[in-house]
């Protein structure tokens, strides 16, 4: 199959065609646009083009020059596609929770009307957290450590729109936090194991930290402790952008050959964690639900087709929950109203094939 390439006013109709898009869709606010060698870049073609794609959205009247000769988007078509816009920040590296969270808001946003600028950061000090801060209407963040830190807390509390933290508690600092699983919840599956008699707990985390993984690995410590029993933590995070499950695969197969499993139950932070690990103890010959007892928090809708089945906690409806947040995101003119915290009122626990009684 050949490919026809573009003709130079194919190119410039495309171009053309991209921005409008994008001011239609509420990408450039009044007073604001990126310079011609800014869009040349990022577009990936030469100056000559992009000046010849703006004099002609110039010339339809999409487009002003200022006094100071920077082009803005005309005021009354900035009017004529008014739309809010809030940010999505979210960790840069792979993640079902992310992704679930994500597909939310997009299905949110197609609801109620408002566009989302997704950006995604490696850390607190990268630049693309901060670029767009003072261009949206809303800001919802994940945090990518449990530790944020001050200069970015006092950050978000100055700007100039409403913010809401995802899956860590700030209000502490006045910010509205959003959770997919409540600590209360988190520790129903840990107390299972322990219903079924299992006196040592392990827990297995591979996924990469950030504030999720470190509540989730706080839970089953705070269980552990307040219930006296005892556990190891296999503390064992892939490589950023790498993949967890086949991780997980070999980090367990090695456990088991070095014979450090020693206890009978496996509390795992995220699904593909726990699915790495049940297919190590197949094919080591460790028959999972009897054997060894394996559980996770969120089996991110891969649990049911399993076999054995993963116990874990019901899927949240990560839709309502981002319902919630964004009434008050982009209607804040009284301040957040009602609790400072949004979480399920109730999750339960799916109980399935992969747990069993400990054997004694």
């Amino acid at each position: 199959m050949t490919t026809t390439p573009f003709t130079n006013r194919s190119k410039s109709d495309y171009l053309a065609n991209l921005i409008r898009k994008r001011i239609s869709d509420g990408e450039y606010r009044a007073g604001f646009f990126p310079s011609e060698r800014v869009l040349a870049t990022e577009l990936g073609v030469s100056r000559g083009t992009m000046r010849k794609v703006l004099d002609e959205l110039l010339a339809s009247d999409q487009l002003e020059r200022q006094n100071n000769g920077r082009l803005a988007v005309r005021s009354h078509v900035v009017e004529q596609h008014a739309k809010s816009k809030v940010m999505l920040a979210m960790p840069a590296w792979p993640g079902r929770e992310f992704d679930f969270w994500s597909t939310a808001m997009m299905r949110v946003s197609r609801e109620v009307g408002f566009s989302v600028r997704l950006v995604q950061y490696v850390d607190w000090e990268d630049p693309a957290l901060f670029r767009d801060m003072d261009q949206v209407d809303g800001i919802v963040i994940m945090p990518v450590t449990q530790d944020m830190p001050k200069m970015v807390i006092e950050r978000l509390r100055q700007c100039d729109c409403s913010v809401a933290v995802l899956e860590f508690d700030q209000t502490a600092n006045w910010l509205p936090s959003v959770f997919s699983y409540p600590t209360s919840a988190m520790s129903k599956v840990v107390e299972h194991l322990h219903g079924l008699g299992h006196q040592q707990i392990d827990c297995l985390n591979c996924q990469p930290h950030d504030a999720v993984i470190g509540t989730r690995i706080g839970v089953w410590e705070d269980y552990l402790k307040t219930n006296e029993l005892d556990g190891q933590l296999f503390n064992l995070p892939v490589q950023a952008y790498e993949s967890v499950m086949p991780w997980s695969y070999k980090q367990v197969k090695q456990l088991i050959s070095d014979n450090k499993i020693k206890n009978k139950a496996l509390y795992c932070t995220t699904a593909p964690a726990a699915v790495g690990a049940c297919r190590a103890c197949h094919d080591m010959g460790i028959e999972v639900g009897k054997d060894l007892s394996i559980a996770v928090v969120s089996d991110e809708g891969l649990g049911p087709f399993m076999r054995p089945s993963l116990t874990s906690l019901a899927q949240p409806d990560y839709v309502e929950l981002i319902r919630q947040c964004m009434r008050w995101v982009l209607d804040d003119q009284d301040g957040w109203r009602g609790p400072m915290v949004v979480a399920p009122e109730e999750l339960k626990l799916v109980v399935g094939e992969s747990t069993g009684p400990a054997n004694t």
